[in-house]
């Protein structure tokens, strides 16, 4: 009996695999890691695990940028047997990451069909050539931290051997090993003949801020930096800084100075949503709002933070503005269902009831299953 429903499971997934076969993602199949290596012992193949979260933005923008891109997606459905583990679909999610040693995400797993780890992929910096040419590099054995390992024991004086360990394991959220091999690099070639300075003193600094809480260096780095990569990535540790010695007053600061900096990006903005938020600031959060719909006016979600912060907290004065900031957001993607929702929840409260059902019909038609926007046309419908 055993033996059959091992032998049923095995042909509902090759069926999942070959009705899947056309698809222009990432083909994630629905079971576990031991069922993943038992097709993946049957296909000839190797297996890719990603820890995933919904609410882990890198971790979406991993999905949309790399997972359904049409020509990477064909080469790991060719090469791999995939599974997405999270938290709501594997009950031994949490078990997983502890024994693989998953600290943040994205964190993606390259496996052969035995179980024994290839390499890694910790975090997403936006660059799909660069993932995709990793991804090729562990299906041919090249680039892997084992091998990165015995290029640096046939000879540790090699700046290139010290440079590249110490980038893979950046590579893999393991800085702290990192700091041995960048210290060489910067030893070896005190002339920066090989051009390795710059990323060696910041992931150096990167090192001293998390590790030993010294934040000079860095700062230093982000003052002077040419690299808009470098200074992103600074700024993150920076917060991360001074959110860990509550350090209000800094934290506020940095992040405003990050997006004097680099207006288009958009952690620094949602950290001050949040900061604003849990302190009550609601006329800063406003402001931060506003802000960031200057500097960004293609990403609704600050209209629709606005407009939803002033219908929350009744402030009648702010009404209009929200209405129109809802308008504008609308202007450019008319699909945006959740700021036709609030758009309607203010006219309702403003006593425009043919402006506020039109809204929640808009916002209907777009996402019909919504439960939410179908109770709230019942509620106008019932006046």
């Amino acid at each position: 009996m055993e033996h059959k429903m091992k032998n049923l499971i095995f042909i509902l997934i090759y069926m999942s695999i070959f009705s899947c076969s056309g698809k222009q993602e990432v083909d994630f199949l629905s079971i576990g890691l031991e069922e993943a290596f038992d097709v993946a012992k049957q296909k000839d193949k190797l297996v890719m695990v990603d820890f995933f979260s919904k609410t882990c933005m890198p971790c979406v923008r991993l999905v949309n940028t790399v997972f359904k891109d049409k020509l990477i997606s064909k080469y790991i459905n060719q090469q791999f047997i995939s599974v997405k583990l999270t938290a709501d679909t594997h009950d031994n999610y949490w078990e997983l990451r502890e024994y693989y040693n998953v600290v943040g995400l994205p964190t993606v797993i390259f496996f052969n069909s035995e179980g024994n780890e290839i390499d890694r992929n910790c975090g997403f910096n936006g660059d799909k050539k660069q993932y995709y040419q990793t991804i090729k590099d562990y299906v041919s054995n090249k680039n892997t931290l084992l091998i990165l390992l015995a290029n640096y024991k046939s000879d540790s004086l090699s700046i290139e051997n010290n440079y590249n360990l110490a980038m893979k394991y950046v590579t893999r959220d393991e800085l702290i090993k990192s700091y041995q091999y960048f210290s060489n690099v910067l030893n070896f070639d005190k002339n920066d003949q090989y051009g390795y300075h710059e990323k060696s003193q910041l992931y150096l600094a990167l090192y001293k801020i998390r590790f030993d809480d010294e934040k000079s260096l860095l700062l230093n780095i982000i003052a002077n930096s040419d690299n808009n990569e470098d200074v992103k990535l600074g700024y993150d540790y920076l917060f991360n800084f001074y959110e860990k010695h509550k350090d209000t007053s800094n934290y506020i600061v940095a992040c405003n100075a990050a997006i004097s900096r680099l207006p288009a990006r958009d952690v620094a903005y949602w950290r001050l949503l949040n900061h604003y938020k849990s302190i009550n600031d609601i006329s800063m959060y406003l402001s931060t709002c506003k802000i960031a719909i200057a500097n960004m006016p293609s990403n609704s979600s600050y209209y629709r933070n606005y407009a939803r912060a002033v219908y929350q907290y009744k402030l009648i004065d702010n009404y209009d503005e929200a209405i129109e900031i809802s308008k504008t957001a609308l202007d450019i993607n008319p699909d945006l269902d959740k700021i036709w929702y609030t758009l309607s929840l203010i006219y309702n409260e403003l006593g425009y009831s043919d402006n506020a059902t039109k809204a929640i019909e808009a916002a209907i038609k777009i996402n019909p299953n919504k439960e939410e926007y179908k109770s709230t046309l019942k509620k106008y419908d019932s006046y």
